[in-house]
């Protein structure tokens, strides 16, 4: 656990290998100020040329936070969800890394925790 929370699969080996404004697991932080975060990063990868090679994020809010009162529906956090990768993906596809970039996504039940590959993006060759 980081000062700032829970970190999904980043150990003390990884620090400076993140981004520093990407948010940690947080169900009130919405997937499309994730996608925010992550575009702004990738345009100045973008301008600048020094792409890492590897990249992943994490979109959280399809797990959703259940029907708790103020927050906002399962259904709506689904759908948030679904754009805020969308936006990404929509981003890749029009960069000029596009060529080289193999995209994928995987999504884990909340309900058994089991994770299954559910969109694929593009495989280059």
């Amino acid at each position: 656990m980081d000062e700032d929370g829970p970190r999904l699969g980043v150990g003390a080996r990884a620090q400076g290998a993140r981004a520093p404004t990407y948010p940690p697991y947080d169900l009130e932080i919405p997937d499309a100020r994730r996608a925010d975060i992550w575009l702004a990063e990738f345009r100045e990868f973008e301008a600048n040329g020094n792409l890492p090679r590897l990249s992943i994020l994490h979109l959280p809010n399809d797990h959703t936070s259940g029907t708790r009162p103020g927050a906002p529906t399962p259904r709506a956090m689904v759908a948030e969800n679904d754009v805020a990768l969308g936006r990404i993906v929509e981003a890749i596809t029009k960069s000029r890394y596009w060529k080289e970039s193999p995209s994928s996504s995987l999504k884990t039940t909340p309900r058994t925790g089991q994770t299954t590959w559910t969109r694929t993006v593009r495989w280059h060759s």
